[in-house]
């Protein structure tokens, strides 16, 4: 028992870069599906999406979707309703997604006649890349070239100003990045250097990028092999990182399993803060113990102790006895019921209990359910119970769900039905 703060600890402490997430992203932040279908928005973005005449499951102009394709880093510039909009698209092909930053820069567009009142940086060369002027912001970058008036700026600068582009040139300048749009003037002789830092927009795209590995990779790899039984499963995001996880729990002799679905109550990068250290906990306790609901008992504590006051996890832990042909089931607040399909019948197994992490001396009852050859169990979360039809019913609510479940083939394997 000594350890178990320890290992705790060591989990909260892998979950510092998580502090951040979308949902509190000042600056425009929204997830499409490769082919340009919008999943995800956050507040700010909602601007957007109104101005798009889109929303959830609707196409983004396609303009988005070229520049995930494109080999660059560089922000994708576009007029939306009133405003101007620098776009950071950045496809994740791993995980089937494309996440957008964006960034209102329509000030600075309206403020580039006026160099000495921007509180951008601003340059101007001439055409062969030599300064000629720099307003007091970009001071630090002159500095930092080692130049002064008369001296040549990078040759990347001058390059960018001959490209039929309106993308900006993205360099890192010291411990800064600047994203500088490069607009040559020809008919007067002189280039200008409009520069936005955008430093700390690549940090927070870089800590969404390994949050979202880090939770992924909290699922399992593959679905273990278990004599008797046919198991898999999948977990599909609709943010950048929520906050749902499961897993599989093996017996030492290989008889039994345990799987468990969990869902933490905040979503983006603070629910998958929580969905790690839920699922670490849940992993040490189900080794020590053997009865589902002592360990939801034991995780009810832990999390008690760790989580902020304003979350909770519900969890449902179901352990299968091949040989006995039970399910031992324990709930904690998932509302979504495990669904039993049996013969083309669908029953929900109603175990309760209340979220884990709210009261720490809570008791968690098991159900045991009777299992037959043939039987099909479907643990879920909200995910699935809860989005809406065009007329504003839940999909349980509108028992298309049950009549989906009722109606698959008994030839159809495990992974097929989970992937319909």
């Amino acid at each position: 028992m000594s350890h178990e703060p320890q290992s705790i600890n060591e989990l909260k402490n892998q979950l510092q870069a998580l502090l951040k997430f979308p949902d509190q992203n000042p600056n425009p932040v929204l997830k499409i599906t490769m082919d340009g279908k919008l999943l995800y928005t956050n507040s700010a973005g909602q601007y957007i999406k109104e101005e798009w005449k889109i929303d959830i499951g609707d196409n983004v102009p396609s303009s988005v979707v070229d520049q995930s394709k494109l080999a660059s880093s560089l922000p994708l510039e576009m007029e939306v309703g009133n405003k101007t909009y620098a776009f950071h698209v950045v496809a994740v092909p791993e995980f089937d997604f494309i996440n957008i930053y964006g960034t209102d820069v329509t000030a600075m567009k309206a403020i580039t006649k006026f160099p000495d009142q921007n509180p951008n940086p601003v340059l101007k060369i001439t055409m062969d890349g030599k300064l000629l002027y720099t307003n007091s912001a970009g001071q630090y970058i002159k500095e930092e070239w080692k130049i002064d008036i008369g001296d040549n700026v990078p040759s990347s600068v001058v390059d960018q100003s001959k490209l039929a582009s309106s993308l900006p040139l993205e360099m890192e300048v010291g411990n800064k990045t600047y994203a500088f749009h490069v607009v040559a003037v020809p008919e007067f002789d002189f280039i200008n250097i409009y520069g936005t830092d955008v430093t700390a927009n690549k940090e927070m795209e870089q800590e969404l990028q390994d949050a979202t590995q880090m939770q992924m990779s909290l699922l399992p790899k593959s679905a273990p092999e278990i004599e008797g039984l046919q198991i898999t499963g999948s977990s599909v995001a609709t943010k950048e990182v929520g906050g749902d996880f499961f897993d599989y729990l093996i017996s030492e002799d290989n008889r039994q399993i345990s799987i468990a679905v969990g869902d933490v109550s905040g979503k983006g990068l603070r629910g998958a803060m929580n969905a790690v250290m839920a699922s670490g906990i849940l992993r040490i306790y189900a080794e020590q113990e053997n009865n589902t609901s002592s360990v939801m008992s034991s995780i009810n504590k832990a999390l008690c102790q760790s989580m902020e006051q304003d979350m909770n996890v519900t969890m449902v832990l179901a352990q299968f006895d091949h040989a006995k042909k039970q399910m031992t089931l324990a709930n904690a607040g998932q509302h979504a019921y495990p669904l039993l399909i049996r013969n083309g019948t669908v029953e929900p197994v109603k175990a309760k209990g209340l979220a884990l992490g709210m009261i720490p001396t809570i008791p968690y009852k098991s159900t045991v359910v009777d299992l037959e050859s043939g039987d099909l169990l479907l643990l879920m979360t909200d995910g699935i119970t809860e989005p809406r039809n065009a007329d504003g019913v839940m999909y349980e609510e509108s028992g298309r769900l049950n009549e989906v479940l009722s109606n698959i083939p008994a030839e159809m394997s495990i992974k097929e039905v989970v992937d319909t």
